[in-house]
């Protein structure tokens, strides 16, 4: 295809009603010895599109809800022109890259707090007190239901001055925590059992909407769905956030999603993963993105009434326990009618099973063929868009698929015997297949990010505006903190692995020294062992990995070797090679198959807010 056909292809795909997102886990083939033996370049099937949000490496550590907001992200009819520029050098806004002279570590706050816990213990056993008001105020949990009676006196009188209310003892004694833990009893008490006002405006506390039963899973009209008003006070402040959203910024959390999106079409190859939906994790699913939105947070239809995943209240794997208001007869024993007031009086809480987004009918979860215990089932990401695109030549009418992985994509391989693992076996002097196979990966890695970074960079130009409909906007991340990282574990062997590289790399520019019979000239010795593919795909992982820790690792090791901008070859140098790759694409040369919150008056059940990786 050349330009203008990619165009009007992406274009077609736009209009399918039945393009799936999917949320499944990604790995090495080397995960199973049922794909240990597959090949990992993955060619695009005819009629595809395949986008991948994960770049080389990285793990996705998110929430359910962060997911749906990535779902409801690409349910945007213009969702590949998001903060669109003018400006080619950046992807037209879309690119945000590690700087080649970063110098301080960016650390995620997940690991920043076990770092301050394990300084806490090791201070505690050397008889050493911490200070933890830093990261008390600093805390990203979510809320911890605490009764009174495992309250401190600090908390009880903390929570009854948020209610106006302070005891004191007519002796002028002290107040002891005993006599506030059944006052504050018996006011929570008196709380739980006062009515609450409810509306029906979407605005404000229980907006309309659908519920998605089990038989409904498959359900294309959200609007033959029944209705239910929903009902979750906790998350209302979040929902008004979402809804009164009019814009979106770089600066938002949800920026990541554009930074390492790459597109790949028929024909094309791409990197060839092990993939696996999580066994009780029942957000891991296939999912419809049905008819794309004008507004990103109004269903298609215009009605926010058709709405089955309201922001905060469902995510797209649905809830066994959402909150709803069931209507009941009122005082002078009228029944309620739709159309009518919802109040206090006509209206009292329940709860409803519902399921959020809909699924692919012919591939999901429950499905025999995403079963990794069938010998049939598909295990790969060649196997399952193979499928995919063999059972939905009916529905997809004519009109190409697109095919959206929410999945990570490490290199780690599985773990052999039980006291050495593989990536160990790696770095061995005596696995010398291993080591090569793995510059290799990283290498080819590299050129295909680069391949599908350059067809994304080009449709954000290319493709036209779809609808007349607001600008589209990046997704609703509140809880986040580097959606896409290399883990810690992955991380340590990167670093290893990159530190045997260039470990080899001197041993070959010594020998290299000797053959000459002189000593040259400071950096004059071209890399040895590194070739400029291999470079291009550490630095990619580097590039990437918004810690920051393998650009400095890769940058001093660098110029340690070839110096600054002295020579061809000089980090600068590489460096522009690097940006020039990027922009100009590789040519392929294989088509070969929270803060912590006050204790509340009442207690709503806890949301799933945990966040977790992807594997």
């Amino acid at each position: 295809m050349n330009r203008t056909q990619r165009r009007d292809f992406f274009e077609a795909a736009l209009q399918n009603p039945t393009n799936i997102f999917m949320t499944i886990h990604g790995g090495p083939l080397s995960y199973s010895a049922k794909t240990a033996n597959e090949n990992p370049v993955g060619i695009v099937p005819e009629g595809c599109i395949l986008v991948i949000i994960t770049p080389p490496q990285a793990v996705v550590f998110s929430s359910p809800t962060e997911d749906t907001e990535t779902f409801r992200f690409f349910q945007q009819k213009n969702w590949i022109k998001t903060l669109l520029t003018g400006s080619s050098q950046n992807c037209y806004g879309a690119s945000k890259y590690i700087p080649p002279w970063i110098d301080e570590r960016n650390i995620p706050k997940d690991e920043e707090e076990e770092i301050r816990e394990k300084e806490a213990k090791r201070m505690a056993r050397e008889g050493q007190k911490m200070d933890i008001s830093d990261s008390e105020s600093d805390s990203s949990s979510d809320e911890e239901e605490i009764e009174p009676r495992r309250m401190s006196l600090k908390q009880l009188k903390d929570e009854l001055k948020e209610r106006d209310i302070e005891i004191k003892n007519d002796d002028g004694k002290r107040v002891t925590r005993a006599q506030l833990i059944p006052i504050l009893e018996e006011i929570i008490a008196k709380e739980n059992d006062e009515p609450e006002p409810y509306y029906t405006n979407a605005d404000q506390e229980a907006p309309l909407g659908k519920i998605r039963r089990r038989e409904d899973a498959s359900q294309a009209d959200a609007r033959q769905l029944p209705s239910a008003y929903f009902l979750d006070s906790e998350d209302e402040d979040d929902r008004r956030a979402f809804y009164a959203r009019q814009t979106s910024s770089n600066a938002e959390k949800g920026f990541e999603v554009l930074n390492n999106i790459q597109i790949f079409f028929p024909g094309d190859r791409f990197y060839n993963q092990f993939q696996e939906f999580d066994a009780e994790s029942t957000d891991f699913d296939a999912y419809c993105l049905g008819p794309l939105k004008e507004d990103y947070r109004i269903p298609f239809t215009g009605n926010t009434a058709d709405e089955c995943i309201h922001y905060g209240v469902t995510t797209y794997d649905g809830d066994d326990d959402v909150s709803v208001l069931v209507p009941k007869m009122t005082q002078e024993g009228q029944a309620w009618r739709p159309g009518d007031d919802v109040t206090t009086d006509t209206h009292k809480l329940g709860s409803a099973a519902t399921l959020g987004a809909q699924r692919v009918s012919y591939f999901n979860r429950n499905s025999p063929l995403a079963n990794h215990d069938n010998e049939s089932s598909k295990k790969t990401t060649q196997q399952v868009l193979n499928y995919i695109m063999q059972q939905s030549a009916g529905e997809n009418k004519g009109l190409p698929k697109m095919v959206i992985l929410n999945s990570c994509s490490p290199s780690k391989p599985s773990g052999i015997g039980k006291k050495r693992t593989y990536r160990t076996r790696i770095l061995d002097s005596r696995n010398r297949t291993l080591y090569d196979n793995m510059k290799q990966n990283i290498a080819y890695r590299g050129q295909v990010y680069f391949e599908g970074t350059r067809r994304y960079c080009e449709l954000r130009s290319s493709v036209r505006k779809q609808g007349s409909g607001p600008e589209p906007l990046l997704p609703f991340w509140v809880d986040h903190q580097q959606f896409t990282r290399i883990d810690k574990e992955d991380l340590a062997f990167t670093h290893n692995f990159i530190g045997k590289i260039f470990r080899e790399e001197d041993e070959a520019i010594q020998e290299k020294i000797v053959e000459l019979g002189a000593v040259p000239e400071q950096f004059s010795i071209a890399p040895q062992t590194i070739s400029p593919e291999l470079f291009l795909g550490l630095y990619t992982v580097a590039a990437t990995d918004r810690r920051g820790t393998i650009m400095i690792q890769l940058r001093d090791s660098w110029i340690r070797f070839f110096g600054t901008n002295e020579k061809k070859h000089s980090w600068e140098n590489m460096v522009q090679l690097w940006n020039q790759q990027l922009m100009t694409g590789a040519a392929a040369s294989s088509k070969q198959g929270g803060k912590r919150k006050r204790t509340r008056r009442k207690r709503k059940k806890k949301r799933k807010k945990t966040r977790r990786k992807r594997r």
